[in-house]
C-alpha cells in the first residue's frame, strides 16, 4: 500500500504554484480543477504504461534469444530487466492511487472557476463579455478577435474604452464574467486561483480584497 503525500497529487510542473496538504484542501480546488489534474495524471499513466510494455517486450526477447552465448550474461540481463519491470509497475500503481484520490475528492467538491493555468483552447470565445484587470482596476471587456502566437497559446484581443488590447488566455488578469463574480465573493479561493498562474500582480489581490465585505 502506498502512502501518498497530498502535494504529490498536484502535477509535478505545477507543485511550486499549487500547495495541497490535506484531502480538504484537495476538495477545495473544485470539480473542474480536479478533473484537469486527473487528466494530467492519466497522460502520465499512459506514458508509464508504454514504458512498462517496452520492458516486458525486452524481457520476452531476452528469454527467447538463443544468440546470447553466456547463460550467466543472459540471467544477469533478465534479472536487471525484471527489476526494471517491478519498479515501473510500482510507478503505475502509485499513479493509480493518485487518480483514485482525485476521484474521491471530486465527489465531495463543488463547481469553481478553472485555474488560469488549466484553461484549454477555446476557453474564451468571440463576442464574449469578460472582465480584465488593468491599470489597477477591473474593467469590462469583450473578445473581438483571436490570434495564434508562436507558443501556441491564443492571444485574446479585447476592446475597452474604445481601445484594443491583447492578453494571453492563461493570464489571471482576464476572466469570464462568471469567474469574476465568483472570485469577488470567495477570497480564499481567489488567492489560490491567482497564484496558480505562476506569476500574479499583488495589486490584483489587493483590488479583490477591497471588494470583500468586512
Amino acid at each position: 500500500m502506498f502512502v501518498i503525500n497530498y502535494q504529490e497529487v498536484v502535477p509535478p510542473l505545477k507543485r511550486d504554484r499549487i500547495k495541497i496538504s490535506t484531502q480538504e484542501e484537495l476538495v477545495f480546488l473544485g470539480i473542474e480543477n480536479l478533473l484537469w489534474i486527473q487528466s494530467e495524471w492519466r497522460i502520465w499513466q499512459d506514458v508509464e504504461t508504454k514504458k512498462l510494455d517496452g520492458l516486458n517486450k525486452k524481457l520476452e526477447e531476452l528469454e527467447e534469444t538463443p544468440e546470447l552465448s553466456s547463460e550467466g550474461l543472459k540471467k544477469m540481463l533478465s534479472e536487471n530487466t525484471k527489476r526494471e519491470v517491478a519498479e515501473q509497475q510500482k510507478k503505475i500503481d502509485r499513479i493509480e492511487v493518485i487518480i483514485d484520490l482525485i476521484t474521491d475528492a471530486t465527489v465531495l467538491a463543488e463547481n469553481k472557476p478553472i485555474l488560469p493555468c488549466a484553461r484549454k483552447r477555446g476557453h474564451f470565445i468571440r463576442d464574449e463579455y469578460l472582465v480584465v484587470f488593468d491599470d489597477g482596476k477591473f474593467l469590462n471587456a469583450e473578445v473581438v478577435s483571436e490570434e495564434m502566437p508562436a507558443k501556441d497559446r491564443p492571444l485574446i484581443v479585447f476592446i475597452r474604452d474604445g481601445r484594443a488590447r491583447a492578453y494571453n488566455d492563461i493570464s489571471p488578469t482576464i476572466m469570464k464574467r462568471s469567474e469574476f463574480e465568483y472570485l469577488e465573493h470567495h477570497p480564499e479561493y481567489t488567492k489560490i486561483w491567482i497564484k496558480s498562474a505562476g506569476w500574479f500582480p499583488e495589486e490584483m489581490l489587493e483590488a479583490f480584497a477591497e471588494r470583500y465585505p468586512d
